[in-house]
């Protein structure tokens, strides 16, 4: 009798603590840049090879940037596939003795969904 009292007990604790809302706070940020040559609408100017300040304010997650460099592309921010073909180069060098069976590669194309890790 005693024991099935703890186990009540601990299952209504569990039940109690269980929660199925969440709730999140909308990030509230704030950014500014500096050294602007001048704005066209809602678009600041600045001259190549100039510096450039952001200032954030508040709270953000998360802050992504895309500042132009070859290769990161902002039209491709979506993007979770691309078409060609894969290449992987790897080097690998030994100071001392050999390297018998020291790296694998596991690919797969049969994942349940794009956005799975």
């Amino acid at each position: 009798m005693k024991n099935s009292c703890y186990i009540i007990l601990i299952a209504c604790t569990c039940f109690w603590a269980c929660k199925k809302e969440l709730s999140t706070d909308a990030p509230t940020v704030d950014i500014s840049l500096t050294n602007a040559r001048s704005t066209i609408g809602d678009t600041l100017v600045f001259k190549l090879g100039d510096t450039c300040k952001f200032n954030f304010s508040g709270y953000a997650d998360n802050v992504v940037f895309w500042g132009g460099t070859p290769g990161n592309k902002y039209e491709f921010r979506t993007r979770s596939s691309a078409f060609g073909t894969p290449t992987l180069s790897f080097t690998s060098t030994a100071q001392f003795g050999a390297q018998n069976n020291t790296l694998q590669v596991l690919a797969t194309n049969k994942l349940p969904a794009k956005d799975s890790a």
